[in-house]
């Protein structure tokens, strides 16, 4: 499923006061990188994630749905929801190929910019919610890319490995929220999306 938006120019999660023309954003599929060596590399800033497991095809999903109920869930921007899905697309940004794709569909859609997620961890829970033998462990980079030239106009990045209390006492009150239990890595990815789009500029739903 596929959104489009209409919201300010961004720089870096901050919206650009010189800016005059909104940008159309057009939301992509989450992409995850190739594992190498138990590292994956985010295709737009080159950052390596090292125990890089993603669950697949469950944690891209997951991280897509859950964007797209936030997306959906605004009414300060517009935007247009396609019916399927996978015509969000898969796409590699740092393949030129996969760049002259990115365009053509952008310009068929009538946007000149896109959201474009990195799933880079989905590790789930081994155990229950009361006794976890590995923790639920998450990574993910969401960015707003020009399609002209793919510059950056704003990123957002999560990374959590639920850690026991005793050796985070700092999260006392995320612990607290979640129940003092060991939650699943969809939760962590809600987590990490209710910070995230705190940057998010020019939609307060985004911003729970």
């Amino acid at each position: 499923m596929a959104v489009l938006l209409v919201l300010p120019a961004l720089i870096y999660g901050r919206a650009s006061s010189e800016a005059v023309e909104a940008k159309v954003v057009l939301q992509l599929y989450p992409y995850v990188p190739v594992e190498m060596h138990g590292v994956r590399k985010c295709p737009v800033c080159g950052f390596n994630v090292p125990d890089a497991k993603v669950k697949e095809p469950e944690g891209a999903q997951v991280l897509h749905e859950l964007i797209t109920k936030r997306l959906l869930a605004t009414e300060s921007c517009k935007f247009i929801v396609q019916d399927d899905y996978r015509d969000a697309g898969y796409y590699d940004v740092s393949d030129e190929a996969d760049r002259i794709e990115i365009r053509e569909l952008a310009a068929e859609k009538g946007s000149d910019a896109v959201l474009y997620p990195v799933l880079l961890r989905y590790r789930e829970r081994v155990g229950n919610q009361f006794a976890a033998s590995m923790p639920a462990a998450v990574a993910f980079h969401i960015y707003i890319l020009d399609v002209e030239e793919f510059g950056m106009l704003w990123r957002g990045a999560y990374s959590e490995e639920q850690a026991p209390l005793s050796n985070n006492l700092l999260g006392f009150m995320q612990a607290y929220r979640r129940g003092f239990k060991w939650v699943k890595a969809d939760r962590l990815i809600e987590d990490g999306l209710n910070r995230v789009f705190k940057s998010f500029p020019g939609c307060e739903a985004l911003e729970r």
